[in-house]
């Protein structure tokens, strides 16, 4: 499976070995300026999710992991679609080396390569300065707006779901349900 990457004048395209190709990363970071030593930054990372496991099992799995951090705090979890996709977005923020930081995440659900679901993860971390939030989120919904993730099989194959065993249903007080 190649992998291609083009950004400003670099260019990428290489073949990685096996495995490697079921997960990248690529990560952009911002200046933190004056007001904090962290800089905004937004991770996009793709991987395939284990067999039998939901959309909305890999968030909760995810969710736990975060818990664990200092002083976090869950804002929320919604519902969404990024590319007509199902998604999960997980708002919260927590503290790390004295600073509070602030975290979006939407984790997508964008094919089922050779029956396996695979998922790509949007991470915009910053810290909790109302101005850098802003702007985190901004960046954030921009990539959001301009993802797009392949052709009308791929989609038909996780929009539809009689197509695959996975379930979006939201079971969390207040939060409704992805949309079927």
């Amino acid at each position: 499976m190649p992998t291609a990457m083009e950004h400003g004048d670099v260019s990428l395209d290489f073949e990685p070995p096996g495995a490697w190709a079921k997960h990248a990363v690529a990560a952009y970071v911002g200046d933190p300026g004056i007001w904090t030593s962290l800089a905004p930054n937004l991770a996009v990372t793709m991987e395939a999710l284990a067999p039998d496991t939901s959309l909305k099992h890999h968030v909760d799995r995810r969710i736990s992991e975060l818990a664990t951090a200092s002083d976090f705090e869950l804002e929320g979890i919604t519902d969404r679609r990024v590319d007509g996709l199902p998604a999960l977005e997980i708002r919260c923020k927590y503290r790390v080396k004295g600073e509070f930081l602030a975290q979006r995440i939407v984790v997508t659900l964008v094919s089922r390569v050779g029956g396996t679901p695979t998922v790509v993860t949007f991470t915009g971390t910053c810290a909790w300065v109302p101005d850098i939030v802003q702007d985190m989120e901004r960046v954030l919904e921009r990539a959001l707006a301009t993802a797009h993730f392949g052709g009308d099989e791929r989609r038909a194959a996780v929009s539809n779901p009689a197509a695959h065993a996975l379930d979006y249903d939201l079971p969390t007080p207040g939060v409704g349900r992805v949309p079927r």
